[in-house]
């Protein structure tokens, strides 16, 4: 290959990747906390008295991490702690396709509790769209009930 034709294809994937429609609406990912690094007590965003919230008498623990900074523009990452079907369940939510949120604004964390649905937590994060970062409010929603847990971003 060229290293004319390298610089084009780089140019090209960059625009796609970086420009600020890559993720115009990004979508949440919800992985385990088993056997993944971020999910360690050592990047609880202090003061913890704002990073780190029970909900549910106890029973829904919600926590905003950070990994020092790395990888730049998406370092934080929210976890839940929530019962499920056979005990506790350990969430990480990040953004799918990219590195995850930029920050997570907890002290702006609302919580509504429906009995159908189960206890809804909206709070604010940013989204890094390659220039620059993009508010959004991401919306987790811990179903007791059956153990469930979802989590969407939106404008």
């Amino acid at each position: 290959m060229t290293d004319k034709r390298c610089k084009a294809l780089f140019a090209a994937a960059a625009s796609v990747l970086f420009s600020p429609t890559a993720i115009a609406q990004p979508v949440a990912a919800v992985e385990t906390c088993i056997d993944n690094f971020a999910a360690s007590a050592e990047f609880l965003v202090q003061p913890a008295q704002v990073n780190a919230r029970f909900f549910a008498k106890g029973d829904i623990l919600v926590v905003h991490l950070n990994t020092y900074g790395e990888p730049a523009g998406g370092a934080s990452r929210l976890l839940v702690r929530h019962p499920g079907q056979d005990g506790l369940v350990c969430s990480l939510v990040s953004v799918k396709g990219a590195v995850s949120f930029g920050n997570i604004f907890m002290a702006e964390l609302k919580s509504n509790y429906d009995p159908v649905n189960g206890l809804e937590l909206q709070v604010p994060v940013t989204v890094f769209d390659g220039s620059s970062f993009a508010k959004f409010l991401l919306t987790v929603t811990v179903n007791q009930a059956d153990g469930s847990m979802n989590a969407a971003i939106s404008k």
